[in-house]
């Protein structure tokens, strides 16, 4: 998606006025710099394949990769090909990625104990980052552990303040020698410049809980409410139908609501470049619409989200309300078109074959170790046990204080 212009300094240094019709999401970092169409993560995953390819020709020559043409990206070859000197494709090189997030992370995630929210923030510091670099020459596994030490300074250290050594809790923790550290700090730097030190990581996460305490609030205002009782603003057959409906709430149901969608429907959409494509509303209301057509219907659940959610105004205001519904009307049906093809998108990314993973795998593996002779003798982690698909540990989701 294309960025507007970045806003000229007027007189004394200030930035000017942004220009008519751009709303504050447009002007911010995220949007100009992480916001993407589908066809343009394709671009610029195909560009930094291409100059990962030209760089280690360059360094080792045509012999080290003989089998390899310069433009194999779309070669006609055998995928189970046992010849490792190919180099990997871009779809390669994400299918590669997507797996080792899906396995590798979460069980380092789980093995050091540490919050959920590290491992989602170290997934898109690490999307972000292969964007524009190659697996061909960052190693997935060095670099998952980097995004994990910064996800983890970022999300715990920051906040805990002086009383947390994250340095010497990843040694630790994953029993690394004393002179890993200056490994970890030269990809820590890496990893920085490749995020253009980004580190303001908007997670959805806040969004669902937000969208699930209006529902709790809702709820236990209407418990007790009289039949009579309506949503603001609906008059007439609406009325009758919004009194029925606002019955289907419940505490116990919306915290289960809660409880699906943090532990078991969220993670998946990590799993895809939705973080890349999307805004965390957009992920947080696919995922509450999903976990809301498996507990209750759908038609109460939109019609909270149009009347609580997007705020009706008084129904004073005769000739305003009719804008603000036909407004929130388009809305509602654009959220709910953008929720479908979401989700189509999530459902479409599924765990990769074994057989093929290894394959690749064992390609990357080789390219390394040609553009880097140490990591030959260098002591190779041990295949991620369990399922492709592995996703974050299964907790309980806390159930957030209403205050």
């Amino acid at each position: 998606m294309s960025a507007p212009p970045p806003m000229a300094p007027a007189a004394g240094g200030r930035p000017s006025a942004p220009p008519a019709g751009v709303s504050l999401f447009e002007q911010s970092s995220f949007f100009q710099r992480w916001y993407f169409r589908p066809e343009t993560l394709t671009r610029l995953r195909a560009a930094s394949n291409l100059d990962a390819r030209r760089r280690l020709l360059a360094r080792h020559g045509a012999q080290a990769f003989s089998s390899t043409p310069l433009s194999s990206a779309d070669a006609e070859v055998d995928p189970m090909s046992p010849k490792l000197d190919r180099f990997l494709s871009p779809e390669e090189e994400l299918i590669v990625l997507n797996t080792l997030l899906r396995m590798d992370l979460w069980r380092m995630v789980d093995r050091m104990a540490l919050p959920s929210s590290v491992g989602y923030v170290c997934m898109v510091l690490l999307r972000r980052f292969y964007l524009r670099q190659s697996i061909m020459e960052h190693p997935v596994r060095l670099m998952l552990l980097t995004g994990l030490y910064l996800a983890y300074k970022l999300e715990v250290a920051v906040a805990a303040g002086a009383g947390i050594r994250p340095f010497e809790y990843f040694l630790e923790q994953l029993r690394l020698p004393a002179t890993f550290a200056e490994g970890l700090t030269r990809n820590e730097a890496l990893l920085l410049n490749g995020v253009t030190f980004d580190l303001d990581i908007p997670l959805p996460h806040d969004a669902v809980t937000g969208i699930y305490l209006a529902m709790v609030r809702y709820a236990v205002r209407n418990e007790g409410a009289p039949r009579s009782a309506v949503l603001p603003g609906t008059t007439g057959g609406a009325a009758a139908a919004a009194s029925s409906e606002r019955r289907v709430f419940s505490k116990a149901m919306t915290l289960n609501m809660y409880d699906d969608a943090m532990n078991r429907h969220l993670p998946t959409y990590f799993h895809s470049d939705a973080c890349l494509t999307h805004t965390p509303a957009q992920i947080a209301f696919a995922v509450m619409h999903q976990v809301a057509r498996i507990h209750m219907q759908e038609a109460p659940f939109l019609n909270f989200y149009s009347n609580v959610i997007l705020m009706l105004p008084p129904s004073s205001l005769k000739a305003q309300q009719v804008v603000t519904k036909e407004r929130r009307k388009e809305a509602m049906a654009s959220l709910t078109q953008t929720a479908d093809l979401l989700r189509r998108e999530v459902d479409q990314t599924r765990p990769t074959d074994e057989r093929i993973f290894k394959e690749l795998d064992g390609r990357m593996r080789y390219i390394l170790e040609t553009g880097n002779p140490n990591m030959r003798t260098a002591k190779r982690p041990r295949p991620a046990s369990g399922s492709a698909g592995a996703g974050p540990p299964a907790k309980k989701a806390a159930q957030p204080s209403e205050s």
